[in-house]
């Protein structure tokens, strides 16, 4: 049964295909077998040509690392499935080990995967959004192998995803430069070495001394910064002992002390308790997101800029419960039974389209 449903599956993404794009599927199921179906990820990117699209299908176990040299967009049913209504019909998650986006991924797509360790992104324009990333995302350098010429992880986009550790580059004057980081929810970890980038709507909870540090001409805006439970004041945009600098901070609400600037439309002191769904969501942080959706009459309402709200689930590009990819996905399947040559196999299939 599973079979034929990740076919129909696949069938929904014939929509994609243009200038000659290949569908590659990722599947290491039992008895799941045919043409452009490999084992691992790996495997998949090395059979693909530039501008691929490798469909990665949900499983129980993880398709391994990848180092990715060719521009493809990579897709995943999700995460937290079996916890938010409407979501596909197998809850299993497409689940990875650590990526790493080298010379010649330039312009790759990476959408509702589960990454279990480390993002690297070493070259430009590299998209991550709507994925559960334990490891964090670094930005950095990778040398062609053939060529020798060497590609930055500059101009890159992390958004609408969950990000469980740190988000910075290894170099402050080199890389993570012109990042775009928005409607995240970030567990802890730092963010730093960034220049000229965007942090906006993101809600972040600042863990055990983790803040924003060496951030150099940034716009930090919309954010909810939780600093609950800390007596310490320290500037998210000033942490570790580092100087930022030319940072424009502005419309930030901080949870639980000051440690925003003051003035800019940044709020200070703001009530933990009544801001989400759930009055502490870190405490169910490893398996849910829907708690962190604002609260009724939340002190992040109305105080972004313009008058939209703090957090991920404000501006233009809202936060997508579980990651759910922007692409049609199968909510329901059931068959009669067993078919064959004289009996037709009656299958009803409800399919709802994402945003």
């Amino acid at each position: 049964m599973k079979k034929l449903a990740l076919t129909i599956i696949t069938l929904l993404f014939i929509s994609l295909l243009a200038d000659g794009q290949t569908i590659r599927r990722v599947n290491n199921n039992a008895g799941v077998t045919g043409a452009n179906i490999y084992a691992t990820i790996q495997a998949a990117h090395d059979a693909a040509t530039a501008g691929d699209i490798i469909y990665v299908e949900p499983s129980t176990e993880s398709y391994g690392n990848l180092d990715c040299r060719k521009r493809l967009t990579i897709i995943g049913n999700g995460y937290y499935l079996d916890q938010n209504a409407n979501n596909s019909f197998d809850s299993r998650t497409s689940r990875v080990g650590s990526l790493i986006f080298n010379n010649g991924s330039a312009n790759s797509v990476l959408t509702g995967i589960n990454v279990l360790n480390l993002i690297k992104v070493n070259d430009i324009n590299v998209t991550i959004t709507r994925c559960i990333v334990t490891g964090g995302v670094s930005f950095g350098l990778s040398t062609n192998l053939v060529s020798g010429l060497n590609s930055r992880g500059n101009s890159g986009i992390i958004t609408q995803c969950i990000i469980q550790s740190s988000i910075y580059g290894t170099n402050s004057s080199q890389y993570g430069h012109n990042t775009l980081i928005s409607n995240n929810i970030i567990q802890g970890g730092n963010l730093y070495n960034l220049t000229n980038s965007v942090i906006s709507n993101n809600i972040y909870y600042r863990g055990g001394g983790s803040s924003f540090s060496a951030l150099f001409g940034c716009s930090v805006t919309n954010n909810i910064l939780d600093a609950r439970g800390f007596t310490t004041i320290q500037e998210f945009v000033n942490g570790n002992g580092t100087t930022s600098v030319g940072n424009t901070i502005s419309n930030n609400i901080c949870l639980g002390q000051a440690a925003t600037p003051s003035g800019n439309g940044n709020v200070n002191f703001g009530d933990e308790t009544i801001t989400f769904l759930d009055a502490n969501p870190w405490n169910t942080a490893s398996t849910r997101d829907a708690p962190f959706q604002l609260a009724s009459g939340s002190p992040a309402v109305g105080i972004g800029t313009g008058g939209g709200n703090a957090g991920a689930f404000g501006g233009v590009s809202p936060y997508v419960l579980s990651g759910m990819p922007a692409y049609p996905i199968i909510t329901n399947y059931t068959t009669s039974g067993v078919g064959n040559s004289t009996t037709p196999l009656n299958v009803s299939v409800t399919v709802r389209g994402n945003n």
